[in-house]
């Protein structure tokens, strides 16, 4: 029985450089988004230095299959990420904590695409319509040891902002699928991408300076990277690129984005690959990537000296 499950189509971090990953080869195929296999790949988190050295496994969590959205905390000590036992179809996430060597293991409880607090100390985390849990869909936030849960607003796939002043995440709570950024200090959101948001589920990166959002969208049946006023301006959009990328994308603190690609051939394997913010350079892939056929939500460090990932390489 075949089983349908999603790839993430981009990912972000300080300079302006998008991460970028490309897509599966062999019995898998890729189409506007959807893979599908006899059973989902068995995922884990991998990390290494920037030039590519150093690659190694971080983390596998027991009994899951499909991982997803690993970052570093602010003090590289530890990676976040969140696991299925299935397929990223399903509604059984769960938010998992891992030092960087690997050791202690945390699951944290239900929950996906968690981002960390600038300081470290809180994660926030959204959770998705049909959890078994049956808890309230949308924007949460708890302590860093997944203490003191709590429902924030409606929407999913938050992030902080640099400074932890104000949150970008997705939304579809007035309609159409948009981009939102909720102000920390006055309580209030504001819609900063006026036009439909295309690709479903969503997901933005900050820049290093808080001035600018990137994501990736799908325009007349094409991927693109798009670049957009963190205020809301629609005359500071850009069309930054058009291919065969996919996100979440990884910006600050790197300058330039991070993401995936396959950029030659749609039946090569899914790579992680960079891009300027600005200018016409495509995306040039990062070393050690000459395995696995999925290697896609890359993000950086702080100190911009590593990179996690998720990759089925090991299988």
């Amino acid at each position: 029985m075949l089983i349908s499950f999603r790839l993430p189509l981009c990912l972000a971090r300080p300079t302006s450089l998008i991460l970028l990953a490309a897509l599966v080869a062999g019995s898998m195929h890729f189409c506007f988004g959807l893979v599908e296999a006899a059973e989902a790949p068995q995922l884990a988190i991998y990390a290494m230095n920037g030039d590519g050295g150093e690659l190694r496994q971080v983390a596998q969590a027991p009994g899951k299959r499909w991982h997803a959205a690993p970052s570093w905390s602010p003090d590289g000590k530890l990676v976040v990420f969140h696991a299925y036992t299935g397929d990223a179809e399903t509604a059984d996430s769960h938010i998992f904590t891992v030092h960087d060597d690997g050791a202690e293991l945390k699951d944290l409880g239900q929950g996906r695409d968690a981002a960390w607090s600038p300081d470290g100390k809180q994660l926030l985390f959204s959770i998705a319509e049909k959890n078994p849990e049956k808890e309230q869909v949308g924007v949460w936030v708890m302590n860093a040891d997944g203490k003191g849960r709590q429902w924030m607003f409606a929407g999913y796939a938050p992030v902080f902002a640099p400074d932890g002043s104000r949150i970008l995440f997705v939304s579809s709570h007035e309609g159409n699928q948009s981009i939102y950024v909720y102000d920390m200090i006055e309580g209030s959101q504001k819609k900063i991408l006026q036009e439909a948001y295309q690709k479903k589920p969503g997901s933005a990166r900050w820049s290093a300076d808080g001035k600018k959002v990137a994501f990736i969208d799908e325009r007349d049946g094409k991927s693109v990277l798009i670049v957009i006023d963190a205020a809301g301006s629609e005359k500071e959009q850009a069309v930054r690129h058009r291919g065969l990328i996919g996100g979440p994308i990884a910006w600050a603190p790197n300058p330039k984005m991070t993401l995936w690609s396959r950029e030659k051939d749609p039946n090569d394997p899914q790579q992680l690959s960079v891009i300027a913010a600005d200018g016409d350079d495509p995306p040039a892939g990062l070393p050690n990537q000459d395995k696995g056929t999925l290697n896609f939500d890359p993000a950086w460090s702080l100190d911009n000296q590593r990179l996690v990932f998720v990759s089925d390489r090991g299988k």
